[in-house]
């Protein structure tokens, strides 16, 4: 058994726009209140993922 696969030469990938990723790890929060008392919270690792694509379609700004 064979398989017919053609390829598109005039766009041979489809267009995407990039995933920007940000991510925040090891802040921590000093609260002026409770700074006399060298009180800090450490707060937890955050990341969150967007595209860069326009509004209309996927090119990238």
């Amino acid at each position: 058994m064979g398989s017919n696969t053609t390829i598109d030469t005039a766009q041979p990938f489809p267009s995407a726009a990039p995933v920007i990723t940000m991510r925040l790890a090891g802040y921590s929060y000093n609260s002026v209140v409770l700074s006399p008392l060298g009180t800090t919270k450490t707060l937890p690792d955050f990341a969150y993922s967007i595209t860069s694509e326009d509004g209309s379609g996927t090119t990238s700004n």
